[in-house]
């Protein structure tokens, strides 16, 4: 339906006059026709309904709506009768509010009511009302603005320049979205006048659509924008202005690790940098990760490493280690998942070294992570020694045990020689773990 597609820009809003038709009108009024107009009584409902009709009561037509899908068909005609006869000029801002409803009659199946759709359509539609239409593509309610952007384009209320200009301003992210379309069919001189609005929005869907028009640009300009644009978060907007970049003949890779190396550059810029030398030539990127995973900068090192242990696979296991001792809990934490990744695995002696020596504040929560995704006897020799060692937060410990009993039967490894001696040689205090373990090692 209409309704899951578009919009955003400020409307009228009903009139002082019309809003104090309601207080006129008496609120007991009001309330006392809204309730009956929902009576079980057919008749009761249709005097509501004829009633509304002859106070020309614009605030009701959310009542009319409904009640024109009425199962009696007498006090479904009077609705649509009343909602006919509201269709003025001074209550355009009212059937703006209601479009949603309008549009949902479409999907009730007791009345055939595109007649009423249609009759609506063409009352907004129409030279005195289509402004009001059109500004509420800027309306706050997604399904409004969403619904007026879809009748504004499809009937051409204004030019594409025009509707371009108002939907992306949109905060409706359909609408905006929608409007990306638009920008290859807006002329050239309409492009010109907002192409800076358009390469710099913050949907990459209308920035990367915007920038496959830069050859309308000079080339001077261009090179300019696509030097700042390769910087962009978005992985299609840097990838379309290296390629602009590369036609007017820069050395990319210079771009980047100049913005690298420059330590008062804003931060967010030297990991893009970082990023982009990875994506213009992964091969020449090690030196750059290398220098990258001891930079001072936490954010630069956890994305270094991470880098680093995905490009060299096996050979990255050291890296991911230093990188998981680390003092940031971020640079830790990531390390620690790209080291999963790579479906490396954590010694006993390692994370016991890890608990002991790591410099992080949450190194225990990473050795736990660690231990878990790692080999299922380690795991439970790494928690039997904490619990022996008494190193940790005992609760946490125990609740990890715990969970690898619950979860013993999912995979199905069975302990090596050198595991079951370390089992053995474990000697609890707590007597229940004890015979749990002696239950276990029973088994082999």
């Amino acid at each position: 339906m209409l309704a899951t597609f578009y919009g955003n820009k400020k409307m009228e809003s009903p009139t002082s006059q019309q809003q104090s038709n309601l207080l006129d009108l008496g609120e007991a009024r009001i309330q006392k026709l809204i309730s009956q107009a929902s009576s079980p009584n057919g008749y009761e409902r249709e005097a509501a309904v004829t009633a509304i009709k002859r106070l020309n009561a614009p605030q009701l037509l959310p009542t009319l709506i409904r009640r024109a899908n009425d199962w009696v068909s007498s006090v479904s005609m009077r609705a649509t009768e009343a909602l006919t006869c509201l269709l003025r000029t001074e209550n355009q801002a009212f059937f703006i509010e209601v479009l949603p409803d309008i549009f949902h009659l479409a999907q009730c199946g007791r009345r055939d009511h595109s007649q009423l759709i249609a009759a609506v359509l063409e009352f907004l539609l129409g030279e005195s009302q289509k402004h009001s239409l059109i500004g509420a593509i800027s309306h706050p309610n997604p399904k409004i603005s969403s619904i007026a952007f879809h009748l504004s384009t499809k009937h051409s209320l204004v030019s594409k320049k025009e509707l371009l200009s108002l939907a992306i301003k949109s905060e409706n992210i359909a609408v905006v979205r929608a409007a990306a379309q638009l920008i290859n069919e807006v002329d050239d001189e309409g492009f010109l006048l907002l192409s800076q609005e358009l390469i710099w929005h913050k949907c990459s869907a209308v920035s990367s659509r915007a920038i496959k028009r830069l050859n309308l640009l000079t080339p001077k300009e261009i090179e300019k924008l696509s030097a700042d644009l390769i910087f962009n978060r978005s992985a299609e907007i840097r990838t379309i202005a290296r390629s602009h970049l590369a036609q007017c003949g820069v050395d990319v890779l210079s771009l980047y690790r100049n913005e690298l190396n420059y330590s008062a550059a804003p931060l967010y810029k030297r990991r893009v940098a970082l990023i982009g030398i990875c994506e213009t030539a992964s091969e020449k990127s090690l030196n750059d990760l290398t220098q990258a995973s001891i930079s001072p900068e936490p954010s630069l090192r956890s994305l270094a490493i991470t880098r680093l242990v995905k490009l060299l696979g096996d050979k990255g296991r050291y890296i991911a280690i230093v990188g998981i001792f680390d003092e940031s809990p971020k640079v830790a934490r990531e390390s620690a998942i790209a080291f999963i990744k790579q479906g490396l695995q954590c010694s006993v002696e390692e994370l016991l070294q890890l608990t002991r020596l790591g410099k992080s504040p949450n190194r225990f929560d990473v050795a736990m992570f660690l231990a878990e995704k790692g080999n299922k006897w380690d795991h439970i020799i790494f928690l039997l020694e904490l619990i022996q060692r008494q190193i940790g937060e005992d609760d946490l410990i125990r609740e990890n045990y715990t969970r690898w009993h619950t979860n013993y039967n999912r995979r199905q490894t069975q302990p090596t020689k050198q595991q079951l001696v370390q089992l053995q040689d474990i000697q609890l205090k707590d007597e229940t773990l004890t015979n749990e373990l002696a239950q276990i090692l029973k088994i082999f």
